[in-house]
């Protein structure tokens, strides 16, 4: 596998809310990847995803959606693909733990800043608080994992391109307090999910932003007048930031 920025933001995203596994069918055994998500907000990212993996091995994969509830799902089997994330990349079958970003991928900046926005476009979040304001207008970009391993490994990369970061009281986090920290962030690593994107753009121009619930995606991007991205349309969005792919 060539180890650049389109499969380091896809190692970013399986580190997220990704995993592999392999089963025995029929006297084979099958190697699987999948990728989950929330149907309302990640819709266009999926898209985005689907993208990543066609570049890293020519395939195309289907967007699948649950019966129930609100998730979105992209599974599918290719065994050198998994065999490579496992046996050359340690990453384990099932339940990630003990994870620890390989080396020879951090060796270009490049993809150190892919790994971290594919991380964050799916394990990560972007919120705004009062902070003693009527308005909720104070940014905070979190990174949330329970491995111990890798929460270090990401607070020593961060810290190394010198950003401003605090481990949550349960240690289960990395946040980025205040406006510093949320515009470094996107002029250096970015996002390409556009619900996450869309939130800084939002706090960019108004100077705050609601809660989801408040106002969700789709009416965000109607405030901000944003063409193309109503529910049911198709494609990626053109304004993601300098440098993300």
């Amino acid at each position: 596998m060539k180890l650049d920025e389109y499969f380091s933001e896809f190692y970013g995203i399986v580190l997220g809310d990704g995993c592999i596994s392999k089963y025995k069918s029929q006297g084979r055994i099958r190697q699987v990847i999948r990728i989950d998500g929330n149907s309302i907000t990640d819709k266009f990212y999926f898209e985005h995803i689907k993208f990543l993996i066609k570049k890293i091995i020519n395939k195309e994969v289907k967007i699948k959606y649950r019966n129930y509830g609100n998730n979105i799902f992209i599974t599918f089997y290719d065994k050198n693909l998994t065999l490579f994330f496992n046996e050359k990349l340690k990453f384990p079958y099932g339940k990630k733990i003990n994870i620890k970003i390989p080396s020879q991928i951090l060796r270009k900046k490049k993809n150190i800043n892919a790994i971290l926005r594919g991380f964050f476009d799916t394990d990560g979040c972007i919120y705004f608080t009062k902070n003693n304001s009527k308005l909720r207008n104070y940014p905070i970009i979190e990174l949330s994992t329970h491995d111990s391993t890798l929460l270090k490994q990401f607070k020593e990369i961060l810290e190394n391109k010198n950003f401003k970061i605090r481990i949550s009281h349960y240690k289960d986090s990395i946040k980025l307090y205040g406006k510093k920290n949320i515009l470094k962030w996107m002029n250096e690593i970015g996002s390409n999910n556009l619900d996450k994107y869309s939130k800084f753009l939002f706090w960019k121009k108004y100077e705050y932003c609601p809660k989801i619930n408040e106002l969700p995606l789709n009416l965000r991007l109607k405030k901000m007048g944003l063409p193309g991205f109503e529910p049911g349309t198709s494609g990626f969005p053109s304004f993601v930031p300098e440098g993300a792919i």
